[in-house]
């Protein structure tokens, strides 16, 4: 039976320095796809008030 080399253990990862401006990151785009989609909303109802009126 062959003996296999001993593994040097993991070093254990640092904590995650970006995590902060990542979740700030993502907290951005997810009120930047709120905002954009109210005013999808907000465009497509007055198109359709418009449309119905004309």
């Amino acid at each position: 039976m062959t003996e296999r080399e001993p593994v040097p253990p993991r070093l254990a990862r640092p904590a995650h320095d970006h995590r902060a401006a990542e979740q700030v990151i993502k907290a951005i785009l997810i009120v930047a796809a709120v905002v954009g989609v109210s005013l999808l909303l907000y465009v497509a109802f007055f198109i359709g008030a418009f449309a119905i009126a004309g």
